[in-house]
Formats: structure tokens, C-alpha cells, sequence
């Protein structure tokens, strides 16, 4: 019951949304991303696409 009475105040409420809190989280996990992929290609030894599987299980195979 607990959860229902949260989510009618939710409903008749609405939720906070921090716009410049979002943008900063949104700039932060981007840096995070770019070095993440920066450091995969230096293991690798060059660029690749890391949203193929293709390309992923390529890279992959050179290391077997």
C-alpha cells in the first residue's frame, strides 16, 4: 500500500528534473565514454566501430 499512496503523489505531483544537473551528468559520462574508447583503440592498435559486433569480435580474434 505503501507504494501505491507514492505513486498517486507522483502522479498528482509530477517528478523534480534538474535540467543543468542532467546536462552536467550528460557532459560527464561523454568524457568518460570518449576515454574509455580512446583507451580500447590504443589496446587495439586502431579505431574500430565498438557498437559492431563484427568489428568488436574482429579485434577480438587478433588477441587469440
Amino acid at each position: 500500500m505503501p507504494t501505491l499512496l507514492c505513486l498517486a503523489r507522483v502522479e498528482l505531483n509530477g517528478i523534480g528534473f534538474d535540467r543543468d544537473e542532467a546536462e552536467r551528468l550528460r557532459n560527464l559520462l561523454e568524457r568518460q565514454l570518449t576515454a574509455l574508447e580512446q583507451h580500447a583503440y590504443k589496446i587495439a592498435g586502431h579505431t574500430f566501430s565498438l557498437t559492431s559486433s563484427a568489428d568488436v569480435r574482429k579485434v577480438k580474434t587478433e588477441f587469440q
